[in-house]
């Protein structure tokens, strides 16, 4: 692949704006190809670098990056001008500065003008977990359910999750990916109120995922206060509270910028 095709997937791919296939493809290559996987280590870097750090902070952590690069892709032969390497060094960490500082106006300066295009850059589809198979009813039903929720084909989805909560009005897992399925198919209200539902629940392994995707419905929704009021409810022990955090940022400059 083209070595600027590959930086702009990378970028997707941290950005979150790849499909699921796509991204499943992603991830088989950062398995499959080490070089691959160190180019995407070094991108990805620089992206946490400049979300979490500071200007100055970035400068250091991109040296680091160089000198972790260096250390991966020592010299072969003895360098004969080591005054001009020396120089040439010190252009690349230059370089590597200017540059950071382009990635730190493209991730820094808001790129969204609407609720619309803070749901773009922040909602993902959910990844399902591995589900063991079973002989019963309601097993092969889930099973079915979750292979077209893979598929994407979210309507049959619905059509086999619906048998099941037909037999069980309660069971959280078929609630939980009926809201997945509404979400996805822009039925935002349906899905607030199984992910509403399954939050009152109170007691199962759900929750805190219920509670960012219901914030990203409300977002969907354009429903802001509803968004704001969810996201506060994350805790610092959730696997979503760093985006949450961020996103509560981001909607206050939207709302600080006037826009709806």
């Amino acid at each position: 692949m083209d070595e600027y095709l590959e930086i702009e997937l990378i970028d997707k791919y941290l950005r979150g704006m790849l499909t699921q296939e796509e991204r499943r493809s992603f991830e088989r290559r950062l398995q499959q190809d080490p070089s691959f996987a160190h180019e995407f280590s070094l991108h990805r870097g620089i992206k946490e670098a400049i979300t979490d750090q500071g200007t100055e902070q970035l400068q250091d952590t991109l040296r680091e990056l160089r000198q972790e690069w260096e250390k991966s892709n020592p010299p072969k032969v003895k360098r004969p001008f080591p005054r001009f390497t020396a120089r040439l060094s010190i252009a690349a960490t230059v370089l590597l500065i200017v540059m950071g500082s382009i990635f730190l106006y493209m991730y820094r300066t808001p790129s969204f003008s609407s609720a619309d295009d803070l749901a773009t850059q922040y909602y993902k589809p959910y990844e399902r977990e591995m589900v063991r198979g079973g002989n019963s009813t309601i097993d092969i039903h889930l099973q079915n359910a979750l292979t077209e929720y893979d598929k994407e084909h979210y309507q049959r989805a619905l059509v086999y999750l619906d048998s099941v909560t037909k037999l069980h009005p309660d069971h959280i897992k078929a609630n939980f990916y009926k809201a997945h399925c509404y979400l996805n198919l822009g039925e935002q209200p349906r899905a607030i109120e199984l992910f509403n539902k399954i939050i009152a629940h109170g007691d199962n392994v759900y929750i805190d995922d219920a509670m960012w995707f219901l914030a990203m419905a409300y977002l969907k929704e354009g429903d802001l206060d509803n968004t704001v009021t969810t996201l506060e409810k994350i805790n610092d022990g959730s696997s979503h509270r760093k985006d949450a955090k961020r996103l509560l940022s981001d909607i206050d400059k939207l709302k600080g910028e006037g826009n709806p």
